[in-house]
């Protein structure tokens, strides 16, 4: 199952998207379920696979965000914000990880999130915002975000 999220809507095609990585299905679902209780129910496309993230971008998917977990089987975030980037041009990116220690050693430009705290799914909903520029609140409308 490489994307969770059952009803992809046309317009998240056009850049109004926003995109959830993870090889733990727990995780997305964990994720999913505090975006809906802070009003973000619509435009969300969850991947297990970073491949089939990259895959579903070369078709035309353009994420105003992507969240992605750090260490994966494939490739880490990092790498994977660059491979998007290489395909599309900047697309702000937000890492997740149980160990910010690790993600601190490479060189990259996106923030680092602790899967895990108490704090997270705040700090993920600022850092969202932050990121995009409002664009969160502007595709979804009842955000709290």
């Amino acid at each position: 199952m490489n994307r969770i999220f059952d009803r992809i809507e046309q317009d998240l095609v056009m850049g109004n998207c926003i995109v959830v990585l993870d090889d733990l299905p727990l995780t997305l679902e964990f994720i999913r379920y505090h975006f809906e209780i802070a009003g973000i129910t619509e435009k969300i496309v969850l991947f297990e696979s970073p491949s089939s993230l990259l895959e579903s971008i070369k078709d035309g998917l353009a994420p105003i965000i992507i969240i992605t977990d750090y260490q994966m089987p494939e490739m880490n975030g990092v790498e994977l914000l660059q491979k998007v980037e290489e395909l599309v041009g900047f697309t702000p990116g937000i890492i997740t990880t149980a160990d910010p220690r690790a993600v601190s050693m490479s060189l990259h430009r996106y923030p680092i999130l602790e899967k895990g705290v108490p704090q997270f799914i705040g700090d993920l909903l600022f850092s969202m915002e932050q990121c995009t520029g409002g664009m969160v609140r502007a595709i979804c409308p009842k955000s709290v975000a």
